[in-house]
């Protein structure tokens, strides 16, 4: 098979992703998954990893998406791992390929993606989505610490740092604080968060918290 023909497989796959037809990116890349070719058989293995994730077949995505980052050095590569791992209910896996995700970050100076932030804020979500509510709430003060280290809370600011919206690291609190129930002072939390931010993060997550308390 020529290289042209070869690269025309994984354009096809990657497009059906991209247009959500998981189906069609498996079919695209299967020929290539056993391929005797390491780049081949890789990047196949990538999007049919990334495709059965989305499918919600965890075990198989976790199974090809391993695969690919054994031996590597990409942040992104781990954290497909890390998401996988959890949602496939192996959460010590997962824990694993997050210190490999943060270790392959401050290897390259962070110059990669997702940035660290980022991968705890979804690995929160994933948390919770597989009812591990002590463990998302552990992602949750790692980035509260990070924002109080800052206390700035500008979104453009933020941006340029990689570092997720409060918004958005909020809608996460909102899943943990739910999760872990009433025997968690969420309110006390919140207030003790609040008072290390700048007055646009503390007037928002006041919000927040008046928004829980009336759920």
């Amino acid at each position: 098979m020529s290289d042209s023909t070869t690269e025309g497989y994984f354009r096809e796959g990657w497009e059906c992703l991209a247009g959500q037809d998981y189906v069609g990116a498996i079919s695209a890349v299967a020929p290539h998954l056993k391929s005797s070719d390491p780049g081949e058989r890789t990047e196949a293995g990538k999007i049919a990893g990334l495709a059965y994730f989305s499918l919600g077949e965890y075990p198989k995505a976790l199974n090809y998406l391993a695969s690919v980052a054994e031996g590597g050095s990409d942040a992104g590569d781990w954290f497909n791992v890390l998401t996988s791992a959890t949602m496939a209910g192996e959460i010590e896996r997962g824990e694993r390929a997050l210190a490999l995700a943060i270790k392959c970050q401050t290897d390259s100076g962070y110059s990669q993606q997702p940035s660290i932030p980022f991968i705890r804020l979804y690995y929160a979500h994933a948390l919770c989505d597989v009812e591990e509510f002590e463990r998302a709430f552990l992602q949750l003060q790692e980035l509260a610490a990070l924002y109080s280290s800052l206390g700035i809370t500008d979104t453009h600011f933020l941006y340029t740092r990689g570092i997720p919206f409060l918004s958005n690291t909020m809608i996460a609190a909102a899943r943990v604080f739910k999760g872990l129930g009433n025997a968690f002072d969420s309110a006390g939390w919140l207030d003790r968060f609040a008072e290390t931010l700048d007055v646009e993060g503390r007037v928002f997550v006041v919000e927040v918290r008046s928004e829980l308390e009336n759920i």
